[in-house]
């Protein structure tokens, strides 16, 4: 008998970088003061009237911004185990799960200059050469093989 599922099957699953988040300070209304205020400068009257209470708390908010170094773990997971599962009730064994990584790198690089000082006959040079540099993998994602059962 012959299926018409391939016998080998893959699935990619990419890895989504992590959001970044921010501490902004809230003011929350946690409730109300009476407090008596007066008003006028010669014939002063006193009055009671309610006035807000607030609260600053400090809250992580995201920026709208992802991380270049760091993926969403928990996110990756899911979606690793959501395509298990979708292999699974289609028949397929997966046999294999194989990380894809990249490099990512990032320098600083001066010209050299140089200006004629204002007093002497000498120069003064500036900048040249690498200010820093560094370099590191990342996963970019997954890719799954299924085998079908028979």
């Amino acid at each position: 008998m012959h299926s018409e599922l391939p016998e080998i099957t893959t699935a990619w699953v990419k890895a989504s970088m992590q959001p970044l988040y921010k501490k902004k300070i809230i003011k929350e209304q946690v409730g109300t003061r009476t407090v008596t205020k007066t008003k006028g400068i010669f014939n002063k009257i006193s009055f009671e009237a309610e006035e807000a209470v607030y609260e600053s708390k400090e809250e992580w908010v995201p920026t709208g911004q992802y991380s270049d170094t760091e993926i969403n773990i928990e996110e990756f997971s899911s979606n690793i185990n959501k395509i298990c599962q979708e292999l699974a009730a289609s028949g397929y064994k997966v046999t294999q799960i194989i990380p894809i990584n990249s490099g990512r790198y990032k320098y600083e690089y001066k010209e050299v200059g140089s200006r004629e000082r204002i007093l002497g006959n000498t120069e003064a040079i500036t900048g040249g050469g690498y200010g820093y540099g560094y370099g590191y993998g990342i996963t970019d994602g997954v890719i799954i093989v299924g085998e079908l059962r028979v």
